[in-house]
Formats: structure tokens, C-alpha cells, sequence
């Protein structure tokens, strides 16, 4: 069996969330982009959506926390 300290599993937790939130940004980078032809609301409901990927490890500091962090729903284009 491994143990995992608190602080290395918090630290793990935080990885993966971050990866996963890195992935959605990834797939939506294109969205908004100058030369993107969505229109300009779109973009903006886009952009919101992408703020609130980045503003999710905010005050995440257990395990518990992190484990419940909700996503935000993804725009239609």
C-alpha cells in the first residue's frame, strides 16, 4: 500500500485539476481569437466560461475541496 502525506495528495489533487482545466482552455483557445468568425456576444459568453476555468483553484485548499469543484458550463457556438 502507498501513503501519500496530506500536503503531496492536496498537491496531486491540484495537478489534476489544473490538467483538466488546461484541457478545456486548450479546446476553446480558437473560440477566441481575433479572427474567430463567432459573433461577438458568443465570444464574450466564451470568455466568461474562460475566466471561470481559470478563477476554479481559488481557494481550494483540501482534498474535499477540490473534489467538488463544479465546472462551469460550457457555451453553445
Amino acid at each position: 500500500m502507498i501513503v501519500i502525506n496530506n500536503t503531496k495528495a492536496l498537491k496531486i489533487a491540484l495537478n489534476n485539476l489544473r490538467a483538466k482545466r488546461n484541457e478545456l482552455l486548450n479546446e476553446s483557445d480558437y473560440i477566441v481569437l481575433p479572427d474567430s468568425s463567432i459573433p461577438s456576444v458568443k465570444k464574450s459568453e466564451w470568455m466568461t466560461y474562460r475566466t471561470a476555468l481559470r478563477n476554479l483553484t481559488q481557494g481550494l485548499d483540501t482534498i474535499e475541496k477540490i473534489n467538488n469543484v463544479a465546472y462551469p458550463l460550457k457555451p453553445q457556438i
